[in-house]
């Protein structure tokens, strides 16, 4: 998300009138503030109605920032149904917004590995554990790879079989084919024990490294300019991301009185 305050090195405290007209706030403040004075009403209520409602029952002085109203509509649209693990051009756009960016309706963003895990992490936080359809997998795990990332760390583990793209060859015919759900050889009906299954991208050495370096400080890690090296610099990028962000719900929420959410 974007910075803390005006002024580098100082970060202005949160109020409730502020937290709908800063560019920053994270949108679990939203979802904190909005339970608290409207219930779960306000997830029925049309975004005029909610906008009008702010501006009065929090004393607005000015519009809400379209930060806002787009953290707050991808806030909704989690608690409302499912389209965000059901949809991918909807998690894209939620994606966005929960990012601090405003989602394009007409041109397709890309969404980085730090932003999906973002996302990933906050929708665990309002709904728990979802499984996401197939499509949603295949859209995140494109995007992985778009970064050059191979390994992905929970909470978006359960994408990695996708961004391995599991090939499958037959030991009979020669045949290859996409590996993941295959029972037998489409080619020659060979059973799935003469299918010789490998991944396209080779992940298991760099999940090893990273679950021995993960915790330690990323400026003190000295890493080889090699393709393990390569990898683990793009998972500090990624995951410190997610920890700044959630980071900054967690003193944005303390301003206001709340409890921090869980640490990353």
């Amino acid at each position: 998300m974007a910075g803390q305050g005006d002024s580098p090195g100082i970060r202005v405290a949160l109020t409730r009138p502020s937290a709908f007209t800063s560019p920053d706030t994270h949108p679990l403040v939203f979802d904190q503030l909005l339970a608290s004075r409207y219930d779960v009403s306000w997830l029925q209520w049309e975004p005029e109605t909610l906008w009008q409602s702010i501006i009065r029952d929090f004393a607005l002085h000015t519009e809400i920032s379209r930060n806002a109203r787009f953290g707050i509509q991808a806030i909704k649209t989690l608690h409302l149904n499912d389209t965000f693990f059901t949809e991918w051009q909807v998690a894209n756009w939620v994606t966005q917004a929960l990012d601090g960016f405003m989602p394009d309706f007409d041109v397709l963003q890309e969404a980085t590995p730090g932003q999906l895990l973002h996302a990933a992490t906050v929708a665990k936080l309002l709904r728990g554990v979802m499984e996401y359809d197939e499509e949603t997998q295949r859209w995140m795990a494109a995007c992985f790879l778009q970064a050059g990332v191979v390994y992905a760390p929970p909470p978006l583990e359960f994408i990695q079989d996708e961004i391995a793209m599991s090939e499958a060859t037959c030991k009979k015919c020669g045949n290859v084919e996409w590996a993941v759900g295959l029972t037998e050889c489409p080619d020659c009906g060979a059973e799935k024990d003469q299918l010789e299954v490998a991944p396209k991208y080779e992940w298991k050495d760099v999940q090893q490294r990273w679950d021995m370096i993960k915790h330690m400080n990323p400026e003190t890690v000295v890493l080889r300019e090699d393709r393990i090296g390569v990898q683990m610099a793009r998972l500090f990028a990624a995951t410190t991301h997610v920890r700044e962000c959630m980071e900054l719900a967690s003193m944005q929420l303390k301003d206001l009185g709340y409890a921090a959410v869980p640490s990353y």
